[in-house]
């Protein structure tokens, strides 16, 4: 027989009873936004490499869609954040994501778009070979987080 751990929660100050080795089967069925981990739609106790790995790379991904460099910078920019936010509600056994390796894969794309570029070229075209180059830098960090 199962060693079935319950544990009470409440909504609205209504207490119930959860099965955690249910929801902790659960939790991996579907993946979370990293605002929606900080609401505790997953209870933090239950957060496992698994979960911050595809969280990460959910993050990473919805980066993709911007089509705007500066609504790009201020997005990771704002991932940065959630991420350090984030960090102290999960356990010392979670290696949790940080944008450093993006970063150091972003530069030597992004100096190469810049030496590409023709000193007579409009500031949009520069900033679409920004654009370009961090999203090439996203697609390897994605790439890489894919393989763990």
């Amino acid at each position: 027989m199962h060693n079935l751990k319950i544990s009470n929660m409440s909504i609205s100050n209504k207490p119930f009873k959860v099965n955690m080795n249910y929801l902790n089967d659960k939790i991996h069925e579907s993946v979370y936004t990293i605002d929606e981990l900080l609401n505790e739609v997953v209870p933090f106790k239950l957060l496992d490499q698994e979960v911050i790995d595809q969280t990460y790379i959910l993050e990473l991904e919805s980066l993709l869609t911007h089509s705007n460099v500066n609504d790009l910078a201020r997005s990771i920019v704002s991932l940065e954040r959630k991420l350090v936010k984030l960090s102290p509600f999960c356990g010392s056994h979670i290696v949790m994501p940080e944008l450093s390796s993006f970063y150091l894969s972003l530069s030597p794309v992004f100096l190469q778009t810049l030496c590409e570029e023709d000193s007579t070229e409009e500031i949009n075209s520069v900033k679409s070979q920004w654009l370009k180059a961090i999203r090439i830098a996203l697609e390897e960090e994605i790439a890489s987080w894919q393989e763990k």
